[in-house]
């Protein structure tokens, strides 16, 4: 009398899913024998886990931990129980399908995991379960299946987007570094395997100045939440710097373009979450060869999930509509042409 070979099997053996969409997929088990159960349920978890470190300074500084685990999602399914009593398992192999649409306000998966500094996991798992009423099981039976969410932040409809930002931005250096650095992107929304192009403008007030190089760095910045205490946690997702020195005479212009590659996977912005917040921003800082005063200035920009038409990655063609005034955009697509890649 009993079961073996439990386990959860998503469609297509699919692990990444895109938010409001369907899952299916079935819960399968191998019945030795006829054998009595209350029930086998699947349940659907997103949990996320924070820990926000606070190092005090001082002579009597320290450090001070808060952590908070919470489910924000939870969907239970029973996916069998005896219709009758007295009602049993058959022998062999059982299959039962599931179907569970997922809520569109699903915040992203997402992993930031430091040792002894603040750190937020954003994860979802499923979970089968054989209640059984056999005292011979101490626990229930369980199988457990992680996957992934991601919301569709759509590169090609940035004029959408509910996270719109400035384009373009400068700055003027400070007494000892008479430089102004001016700056400007194309666009505001990237995605994996994307080139962020930044135009550049250098000048110079009244004096010369030779710079080492200009760097950009992408930074990623997360707002972390944990038992009503916030940290803001910053990191350089990935960073350039121009091989070339630069030599700009009094009141004079330098106008470069500078690309960074991003090779990475970088996980996507997260709003409009209480526990964490993602969101990225390119910095352009000039590299003095003798000060050690290093200008810099900074554009949002958005890390997508979809990426541009016309990239190496294959995207999804939106259904078009007829519009309605010059900035009129696309704004349907289809989710199942566009597969969510899994990120770092």
């Amino acid at each position: 009398m009993g079961f073996k070979n439990l386990n959860i099997a998503f469609e297509n053996d699919q692990r990444s899913f895109w938010a409001g969409t369907i899952l299916k997929g079935k819960v399968k088990l191998q019945v030795d024998s006829e054998m009595s159960a209350k029930a086998i349920t699947l349940k659907m978890i997103g949990q996320c886990r924070t820990v926000v470190v606070i190092h005090r300074g001082g002579r009597y500084g320290g450090t001070e931990r808060f952590t908070e685990s919470t489910n924000f999602f939870t969907h239970e399914l029973t996916l069998w129980c005896p219709s009758t009593d007295g009602e049993l398992l058959q022998q062999g192999d059982v299959q039962l399908p599931f179907e569970i649409k997922l809520p569109e306000t699903l915040p992203s998966s997402f992993k930031h995991q430091p040792f002894n500094e603040s750190s937020a996991v954003i994860d979802y798992n499923a979970e089968a379960k054989v209640n059984h009423d056999s005292s011979l099981f101490r626990k229930y039976p369980t199988a457990y299946y992680p996957f992934a969410v991601y919301n569709a932040i759509d590169c090609n409809l940035e004029a959408n987007l509910k996270w719109k930002h400035a384009m373009h931005t400068e700055n003027v250096g400070c007494a000892s570094l008479p430089l102004t650095i001016k700056a400007s992107i194309p666009r505001v929304a990237y995605s994996m395997s994307d080139n962020i192009v930044v135009d550049v403008e250098l000048g110079t007030r009244n004096a010369p100045i030779r710079l080492k190089a200009i760097e950009l760095r992408l930074l990623k910045r997360m707002r972390i939440a944990a038992q009503s205490k916030a940290k803001v946690v910053e990191i350089v997702a990935m960073k350039f710097r121009t091989p070339a020195s630069i030599h700009l005479l009094p009141t004079q212009t330098e106008k470069l373009q500078v690309a960074l590659p991003l090779k990475k996977r970088m996980s996507p912005n997260i709003e409009n979450f209480d526990r964490l917040n993602v969101y990225y921003a390119i910095q352009i800082r000039a590299i003095p060869l003798f000060q050690c005063t290093q200008p810099c200035v900074e554009i949002p920009v958005i890390m997508g999930t979809i990426p541009l038409r016309g990239t190496q990655v294959k995207a999804p063609v939106p259904s078009k509509q007829p519009e309605t005034s010059a900035t009129a955009q696309v704004s349907t697509w289809d989710p199942s042409s566009f597969p969510p890649p899994l990120y770092d």
